[in-house]
C-alpha cells in the first residue's frame, strides 16, 4: 500500500491507495495551534481510469482496387484519441478468415500476402490489441485480384485494360 499526503492550508488528506489508481481511503486531518491532530471518519472510493480504445484504420490496399500482382500489402494504422499507438498486435482478416498477425511498432502494421489467391473479388478488415486499450476493428473494404493474364479450364485469358 501506498500512503499519500495532500496538504490544503492547515487541513491535510490522508490516502492510503491499494492499487494504482484503483481503491482509495481518505481521512482529513486538521493540525491546530497547540499541534491537536483531530481526523475524521475515512471516506472509501473506487477510481477507475477512462479506457483507452483503439481505431484501426485501413491504408492499403484502398477500398475497391482491382490488383494485378502479387504480393498484396495490406496496410493499416493504429491510433487512441488521434495518437499513433505502438506495438499493438494486429489481425489481418481477408474474407473473414485470419490471413496473419503482426506487431505494430509506429502506430502502422502491414502484412504480404504472398501466395497468389484465385482470381475474385475480397473482403478485408483488420483488428488490434494491447493490454490497456479495448480493442479496435477497422471497417471492411473490398478488392478483386485480377492478373494481367490467368487460366481459366483451357483458356488463357489476358486482361488488357482500356
Amino acid at each position: 500500500m501506498q500512503e499519500e499526503v495532500v496538504s490544503l492550508g492547515h487541513s491535510m488528506l490522508l490516502g492510503t491507495r491499494k492499487t494504482s489508481m484503483t481503491l482509495w481511503q481518505l481521512q482529513n486531518a486538521v493540525i491546530n495551534v497547540s499541534g491537536y491532530c483531530a481526523k475524521s471518519e475515512t471516506w472509501s472510493f473506487t477510481y477507475t481510469p477512462p479506457t483507452q480504445v483503439l481505431t484501426v484504420e485501413l491504408i492499403a490496399p484502398p477500398d475497391g482496387s482491382v490488383l494485378v500482382t502479387t504480393p498484396i500489402t495490406l496496410k493499416t494504422r493504429v491510433t487512441s484519441n488521434a495518437t499513433a499507438v505502438e506495438d499493438a498486435t494486429v489481425k489481418f482478416y481477408v474474407n473473414g478468415t485470419l490471413v496473419g498477425s503482426k506487431s505494430d511498432t509506429s502506430g502502422y502494421a502491414s502484412y504480404d500476402i504472398t501466395r497468389t489467391p484465385p482470381v475474385g473479388s475480397y473482403t478485408r478488415y483488420a483488428t488490434a490489441e494491447k493490454t490497456g486499450y479495448k480493442s479496435g476493428k477497422s471497417p471492411t473494404w473490398h478488392f478483386t485480384y485480377l492478373p494481367a493474364s490467368f487460366s481459366v479450364g483451357e483458356y488463357n485469358i489476358r486482361y488488357i485494360s482500356g
